[in-house]
């Protein structure tokens, strides 16, 4: 009686751990109006610097510019409450006066300008090949945009700055509700903030550390961590589980039946792999994803921690299972199943939140779209096969056994019974036995068609679960995170 209690005490316990409170995600900056506030420590998504308001809040910002280098690029995220355009500047001067502008708009369009030394605006689109990956977004009174800018060009002109180390400029940025006719921002008034210090943009987040490869690297492993727990151990393990404790009645393996060792070792790998996975995340985050920070990020992370919550309790209540034939083990049954069944296929969909293409921030930027539809498949694959096993369950394992305890009515019986010496008591008891024996033999019959019939799924659903959590991983591990 006490065990109940205190297993739901540890996975409550457990959630609250797991969704940790928001740290904050834009910095307070200066009590100078004039001044936003820069910073490049852990106020920022790691590895990433920022610019912003000085009023921000984490609930509300009416601007913030984040960006980060990777390799020879330098990626630039604005954000800001306005229905005209959001700027950002970067100033050899201090001043508006020898600035390079990029401004993203209400046309969903980006556009680079330069300030001369009169503070005059000239459009300038005509450096080829140095700015990529352009989307502009406008939703519910905000502009938000992205886009990659190269560090230097070699013998390029004057307007374009050289933003690799060691070169400081300050940072400026500038809203409006309006913009010029050709889509080019419109004279801001005062709506003009800077940075107080000059910046040098190839220093990362977290003290001066530099974006690269390290950054990288945990995503990508609590990616093929998870894709490994779900797709790959979680998916054999349940359905070994759930359609194969007929199979191999009369072998083991490791003293166990063979259907149990499967389940157990798969479910304890995948048990491993996902809380390896979840450490790896929130070591590489390290504040709880919020929706101001992207609604599909915000969902993955939902999800994901729903999935490390039900997978905790389920791995307890297994622990913890009643002994078979006691009054409260049809419970355990129950509640093991809904919440393994409730767990993998959220996880399913959490893991499609991770690897779909989408423009506005992904989570892992560079992963080949066919990977999202060869997991889509592979769901419907996982759906089809389950589906034959359950046939193969209900009606093939099932024949011969209508007629367990047959229905008679009176006239049967009167016609069996031995009136007048029609039937000898021996006949009918040869008449028995002849039926029991039919209705083995038909009982034995479909059992083995059912178990070879299982055996060949396995293995198809086996070799689609390989090729599957391959295609996944690689296209992972070859990935170019965007965020």
């Amino acid at each position: 009686m006490m065990k109940i209690p205190a297993i739901s005490q540890l996975c409550l316990a457990l959630l609250v751990m797991l969704n940790i409170l928001p740290s904050s995600v834009f910095s307070h900056g200066g009590s100078h109006e004039e001044y936003g506030g820069y910073n490049n420590d852990a106020v920022c998504m790691p590895y990433w610097s920022c610019f912003n308001h000085p009023a921000c809040t984490p609930e509300q910002c009416l601007f913030s510019i984040q960006w980060r280098v990777h390799g020879d690029e330098i990626q630039f995220n604005l954000t800001a409450i306005t229905t005209g355009y959001i700027a950002v500047g970067i100033s050899t001067s201090g001043k508006m006066a020898y600035s390079e502008v990029y401004s993203c708009n209400n046309k969903h369009e980006l556009h680079r300008g330069w300030n001369s030394g009169g503070h005059t605006y000239n459009p300038n689109t005509t450096v080829s090949g140095t700015v990529s990956g352009e989307h502009v977004t406008v939703r519910d009174g905000m502009i938000s945009c992205q886009f990659q800018r190269v560090l230097k060009l070699d013998n390029g002109p004057e307007e374009f700055l050289d933003l690799t180390a060691n070169h400081t400029y300050t940072v400026l940025a500038a809203l409006k509700s309006t913009i010029q006719p050709d889509g080019h921002p419109a004279y801001h008034g005062d709506k003009k903030w800077k940075s107080e210090d000059k910046v040098d943009f190839t220093a990362g987040s977290g003290g001066g550390r530099s974006e690269g490869e390290h950054s990288e690297f945990l995503p990508k492993l609590h990616g093929v961590l998870m894709t490994l727990a779900w797709l790959g151990f979680a998916a054999i393990g349940i359905t070994s589980s759930r359609y194969y404790k007929p199979i191999w009645p009369e072998t083991t393996l490791w003293g166990k039946p063979v259907w149990f060792s499967i389940h157990r070792t798969c479910m304890v790998a995948a048990l491993l792999c996902f809380l390896f996975a979840a450490v790896v995340i929130v070591i590489h985050v390290g504040s709880y994803i919020m929706p101001s920070e992207g609604l599909v990020r915000f969902l993955h992370a939902v999800f994901g921690t729903t999935v490390i919550v039900l997978g905790i309790c389920n791995w307890l209540m297994a622990l913890f299972r009643p002994h078979p034939g006691t009054p409260n083990r049809p419970i355990y049954n129950w509640a093991h199943w809904s919440v393994g069944t409730v767990a993998f296929y959220l996880a399913l969909a959490t893991i499609l939140l991770g690897i779909v293409d989408y423009p506005d921030r992904p989570l892992l930027g560079g992963i080949p779209n066919t990977v999202f539809w060869v997991t889509v498949i592979f769901i419907m694959f996982h759906i089809v096969v389950w589906g034959f096993l359950q046939y193969i369950t209900v009606f093939v394992e099932s024949k011969g056994r209508e007629n367990d305890v047959p229905l008679v009515d009176d006239a049967d019986e009167m016609e069996k019974s031995p009136i007048n010496g029609n039937i000898s008591t021996s006949t009918e008891d040869l008449y028995d036995d002849a039926f029991h024996i039919r209705l083995e033999i038909e009982i034995r019959q479909a059992t083995q068609k059912s178990a070879r019939l299982k055996q060949m799924l396995l293995w198809v659903y086996m070799t689609g679960v390989i090729i599957t959590v391959l295609v996944v991983v690689i296209g992972i591990i070859i990935a170019k995170e965007e965020d």
